[in-house]
């Protein structure tokens, strides 16, 4: 796995759990970004699900 979805309702976390997990998302996430501690924070109203397929579109694995 690249990448761990977990369910805090609101936000979901995203976690990378790897070198090249962490590089793809500091390179291709907004600047203004909310972080919760190495976890990308996402509200659900984002699409969760779009991430992840857009994330496993590039190459990554991903766990919901």
């Amino acid at each position: 796995m690249d990448f761990h979805f977990e369910n805090h309702g609101s936000p979901w976390l995203v976690r990378p759990l790897n070198d090249e997990a962490r590089e793809h998302l500091a390179a291709n996430v907004d600047a203004e970004a909310q972080w919760f501690g190495d976890a990308l924070a996402v509200e659900p109203r984002y699409g969760v699900e779009d991430l992840a397929a857009g994330l496993e579109a590039a190459g990554f694995r991903t766990e919901l």
